[in-house]
């Protein structure tokens, strides 16, 4: 009975609503009527690509039915309804779809990107009745061109939704997001944790998990019906028997949910449809709001465009002579000339002139009939003359009003006898009157047009100039439509269109007709792959041992101890020089763990919940510190949140608890209300503190929020060669980490980032692997750890998250090597492919630390060798030999000596140029996306705004940071290639000046930029947000615009200003840098060449015949 209802209320509410061109939710209601028409119970599981949905379905279906893979694959929607037969099919639309031969099609089809809206699989189950559905919904973060629409279709028509995370990722951002989403449409839901087999008791208590998560649904206003913890795999904690048992509950209380759906489905499309119909006559620009007031305007209107219309024709004679005449001839051809009267009169008058009228009397007939011809020509002129006055002289004339020409004369055509004297009377009969008739009246209508013409040229026609005419077309155009629009919305808010009587069960038969049609129907929209360049990052090997073997050849020399000692002193710094690794990751990636495993204990804390939320380093010191914020930092955090300035730090946080802030600073603003005071005495310090003290405080975030920085000192064998920063990474930084993050990639000789097994690679990722780049180059390789490999199912899984991890790098030009390693194995256990993957990118670090000083002695002994060279050939040729030496370092000294960094202004200038010419449209499309994956239809309501604003603000600020950062820290590489090839060639020289030292590339830092966005402008900009957005496309279209008007408000020229001092400031640190390397080369560029003693070049053949059998013959470096 319920259906019936729904069916018939709906199919009545699909018909008003197509008068008003709604296709959205005409076609949003068509999946809907199908849903009830088939009498489906459609339970929806819906979550991120890794959250482990369809395999989850397939165990709870006890068979594996949908394609599952921890890359992504759901890229549509797929139903599984349980049902006698088993079948596939894929819909291209509602009702047409595509037969398909088994299940492995199913998955094929389901990894590609096409043209199809949904797929429906067939399934026996002896666990759940016929038609009850297991929908699986395209993840959270499914980058599909028609997902949103996708969700109002496919989600919206759910009976119940379980919203699916994976147990590391339960409080990701987007998760929470989607969750308040779910809440606001008012659908049932639960929570289902999934892969709960990774919960270690050792790190968090189970009890302790449940709790921290249901705070943080209360906090984020979230109240699922239940939550339910799950595995397919065996484990003490997962609840898959109280889901199974929870479903087929639902599947029981079918009828009580058919009712809440029927409520809650007919409620939200008739409020889905008011909004449109407002939303239009919002975007139609319409003051009056009653039908009446509306047609007064309209009314009014029509006569402002006749009087506009009138204008401009006046304005000119000819056009004026074409308009009258088009209407005079109008009005001629569609007046009635000739009624009874005129018609008997002149039907009289041909009976006279053919002799038909009797003469009485024998005398004078001629005269007689000549006489009663006379009146009755008379008569018909009166008669004619009487209907031309009213059928044409006064429409005429009211034409001449109408278009505002006031004038003494009226026009008057006068009706003549001769109409009717001169034509040639043969017949009275009515077929020759009608022939008449019509002669007459093409006579008149010519006779009138050219009388007016006439009439036209002796009138004085003024006109004033008024406004075009199309303003009022349009402003008419636009109230006829919102007069349409006002009164459908009167009928469809009346409900009157309910009681009308239809043919539903005929209609509704044809709406869900199943179609069959061919595969070749359905269309691949998958992009044409493009052949991508590797850059897989292969690892060049130090000769550090040819190097020591060369220099030991050298070590008894007298003639050549200047250049041991040289060779001697930077091998020395090779052995000692620490390396720097930094270590950064995605959400939860198990960054904390894997630092774990790679010094062999548990320093670190873990949990499934985010824990760095505060910079640590670690290295080989003795003693532990804990770096505070100062109190101006605090206030400097508080001050973007408040939006109050020039305040104290007390009364900034009476401003924050004034506010109601948005979920992301709730733990900013429980930690200073519960510990300020306690960390007040330790602003702006630096204080020794314990490992565990520091583990704790920056893992918490209510503690975190006071540290700057954290420094634990550690006895890890690897210590003693490295340092490890751990990062919070992008996700986490604020204006306070920017520039910090920055200086940590800076001075990095190794960058690992690590990612998680089944949620490899996100937007964020790109973001801040890209940012990387720009600061330490494209030729810079970064280390990619894919965590928790041990979550595949097998080898072939891992290989295939290598290969989506490789080609997403590709797509980005990033070098880079990928490993894959499971942390918390290597933490527990001796992992004998953990100790190999370490040792490789170990091998990585130490050479990239060792990279500039490793060239610099391989070019020192490239000029020792030249050296050697140059003095025999000093020996044997003499005079000659030394002047060209002369030559060349007295050339090669004032390069050197007039060389500064600025020597390359202009094209570091023209290259910001360049850069700022395409970085307004590369910014507003990039925040465009940005924001598109922030704010949802449901976050444009004033009140989801309002306590987003502050988030919203900061977060566009402090994204467009990254995000201009990344451009313009190009400009300083594009000036470290010039820089590099510019020492290269300096180094060349000294080579052939026999000089053996170099001048080696400085590590020079620059500032990176900050933007601040205003927040007025922002908070107004949101507000058009708010008034304008009702529908998907109204989202996209206005989040553009507001990504435009927010890069259009940036100050770029004093951007550029900024970029442009930096730069100076950069060739200043650069030349400050290269003066101890310049004063030393320059020295030995200045010493007199002398010619070398016997002793000296016996030495020399013998050294470089030695040199030659180590560094071997064929040796093209050499």
């Amino acid at each position: 009975m319920v259906n019936d209802d729904t069916l018939n209320i709906l199919y009545k509410i699909r018909k008003e609503i197509s008068k008003s061109n709604n296709k959205q939710l005409m076609s949003e209601i068509d999946y809907t009527i199908k849903k009830v028409y088939d009498d489906l119970f459609v339970v929806s599981f819906i979550g991120h690509f890794s959250a482990g949905k369809s395999s989850l379905i397939n165990h709870l279906l006890e068979e594996d039915v949908l394609p599952s893979s921890p890359i992504p694959t759901t890229s549509k929607t797929v139903q599984i309804e349980v049902n006698n037969d088993t079948l596939a099919r894929v819909y291209i639309d509602k009702n047409h779809f595509v037969k398909l031969n088994n299940l492995s099609e199913v998955k094929d089809i389901n990894k590609k990107d096409v043209a199809i809206e949904y797929v429906k699989i067939m399934h026996e189950s002896t666990k759940y009745d016929n038609t009850f559905v297991f929908q699986d919904t395209p993840g959270v973060d499914s980058k599909t061109s028609a997902h949103e629409e996708s969700t109002n279709k496919f989600l919206l028509n759910s009976d119940y939704v379980f919203f699916t995370v994976e147990y590391n990722h339960v409080e990701s951002e987007s998760n929470l997001s989607f969750l308040s989403e779910i809440a606001s449409y008012n659908i049932p839901f639960s929570l289902i944790v999934n892969q709960i087999d990774k919960h270690d008791d050792n790190e968090l208590s189970y009890e302790t998990f449940i709790h921290r998560l249901n705070m943080t649904l209360k906090n984020h206003g979230i109240t699922p019906e239940h939550i339910f913890t799950t595995s397919i795999y065996d484990t003490p904690y997962r609840q898959n028997s109280e889901l199974e048992k929870f479903l087929k509950e639902l599947d029981q209380s079918r009828e009580e949910f058919k009712t809440r759906y029927h409520d809650r489905i007919i409620k939200n499309i008739e409020s889905k449809h008011v909004d449109y119909l407002n939303d239009t006559l919002s975007n139609l620009q319409i003051h009056e709001k009653t039908i009446s007031d509306l047609k007064a305007h309209i009314s009014y209107l029509e006569e402002e465009k006749d009087t506009q219309d009138a204008s401009e024709i006046k304005q000119d004679k000819n056009k004026l002579k074409s308009y009258v005449d088009n209407n005079a001839k109008s009005v001629v051809d569609n007046s009635y000339l000739f009624p009874h009267d005129v018609k008997d009169s002149i039907r009289e008058y041909f009976k006279m002139c053919t002799g038909e009228v009797t003469i009485k009397g024998f005398f004078g007939k001629k005269k007689k009939l000549d006489a009663m011809k006379k009146e009755q020509l008379s008569n018909v002129h009166k008669f004619m003359q009487d209907v031309i006055d009213c059928q044409i002289n006064t429409q005429i004339n009211d034409l001449f009003f109408d278009l505002k020409i006031s004038t003494s004369d009226y026009f008057k055509y006068e009706y003549h006898d001769s109409l009717l004297i001169d034509y040639d009377i043969t017949e009275s009969n009515e077929k020759f009157l009608h022939v008449y008739l019509d002669h007459l009246k093409q006579t008149i209508s010519r006779e009138v047009r050219e009388q007016l013409s006439t009439f036209i040229d002796s009138l004085n026609v003024s006109h004033q100039n008024v406004e075009t005419a199309s303003n009022v077309n349009e402003e008419l155009a636009r109230y006829k439509k919102a007069l349409d629009i006002q009164e459908l919305k009167e009928v469809f808010l009346s409900g009157s269109y309910q009681n009308l009587y239809t043919h539903v069960d005929e209609d509704l038969k044809v709406l869900n007709k199943n179609i069959e049609v061919s595969l070749d129907q359905i269309k691949d929209l998958t992009e044409e792959k493009v052949d991508i360049a590797s850059y897989d990052y292969k690892s060049e090997s130090l000769n550090i041992e040819l190097y020591k073997e060369v220099t030991d050849l050298v070590s008894t020399s007298e003639n050549y101890k200047d250049v041991y000692n040289l060779l001697q002193s930077k091998l020395s710094r090779l052995d000692n020089d620490e390396a720097n690794i930094s270590v950064f990751g995605g959400f939860s990636a198990g960054k904390s763990t894997f630092i774990n495993a790679l010094l062999k204990e548990k320093l670190l804390t873990t949990s499934p919940n985010p824990t760095t939320a505060s910079i640590t380093e670690i290295s080989n010191n003795e003693k532990s510190y804990i770096e505070y914020k100062s109190e101006e930092s605090l206030i400097k955090m508080l001050e973007a949140v408040t939006g109050k300035s020039r305040i104290p730090l007390d009364k900034q946080v009476s401003e924050l608890n004034k506010k109601e802030v948005s979920k992301l600073y709730i733990p900013l603003k429980n930690g200073l209300n519960e510990n300020l005071e306690m960390y007040r005495p330790l602003l702006g310090q630096t204080v020794e503190s314990t490992k565990k003290d520091i583990d704790f405080k920056t893992s918490e975030d209510s503690h975190a929020i006071f540290i700057e920085k954290a420094y634990i000192g550690d006895d890890a064998p690897l210590l003693e060669n490295f340092t490890i920063v751990d990062s919070p990474g992008i996700n986490s930084m604020n204006d306070r980490h920017t520039q910090e993050t920055y200086h940590i990639i800076a001075n990095s000789d190794l960058i690992i980032y690590v990612s998680y097994f089944n949620h490899v690679f996100t937007e964020s990722d790109a973001q801040f692997l890209k940012y990387i780049q720009s600061i330490k180059g494209k030729g810079f390789p970064l280390t990619i750890i894919i965590n928790a490999v041990d979550l595949a199912k097998d080898t072939t899984e891992v290989e295939d998250v290598k290969e989506y991890m490789h080609q997403s790098l590709n797509q980005l030009k990033i070098q880079h090597d990928i490993y894959g390693v499971s942390s918390k194995y290597a933490l527990n256990h001796n992992d004998a492919s953990f100790e190999s993957v370490k040792a490789q990118f170990l091998k990585n670090a130490e050479s990239t630390s060792k990279a500039l000083l490793a060239k610099s002695i391989d070019e020192n002994i490239k000029q020792f060798i030249e050296l050697l060279k140059s003095n025999i050939k000093q020996f044997n040729d003499g005079e000659n030999h030394i002047q060209t030496l002369i030559k060349n370092r007295k050339n090669t000294y004032n390069l050197i000596n007039t060389f500064n960094a600025s020597y390359f202004t202009n094209e570091a200038t023209n290259e910001m140029e360049n850069l700022f010419t395409f970085m307004p449209k590369q910014l507003e499309l990039k925040l465009y996306d940005y924001l598109s994956s922030k704010i949802s239809i449901n976050d444009t309501s004033k009140k989801a705004l309002n306590a987003r604003f502050e988030e919203l603000s900061n977060d566009i600020s402090q994204y467009l940071t990254i995000e201009s950062n990344t451009i313009l820290n190009n400009i300083f590489r594009f000036i470290d290639q010039l820089l590099s090839q510019q020492l290269n060639d300096f180094n060349v020289k000294l080579r052939e000046s026999n000089v053996v030292d170099t001048i080696t590339f400085p590590k020079t830092k620059h500032s990176q930029i900050t933007i601040s966005t205003d927040k007025l402008f922002i908070k107004e900009n949101l507000k058009q947000l708010e008034k304008k957005t009702k529908t998907h496309k109204q989202l996209r279209d206005n989040l553009l615009i507001f990504s435009k008007k927010i890069v259009e408000s940036l100050q770029l020229d004093d951007l550029k200003q900024h970029v442009n001092d930096n730069i100076k400031v950069y060739f200043d640190a650069v030349d400050s840098s290269l003066k101890e390397d310049k004063t030393r080369v320059l020295e030995l560029l200045n010493k007199e060449v002398e010619t070398p003693s016997e002793n000296k070049y016996h030495e020399s053949v013998e050294l470089l015949n030695k040199i030659k059998q180590t560094v071997g013959e064929d040796n093209v470096n050499y």
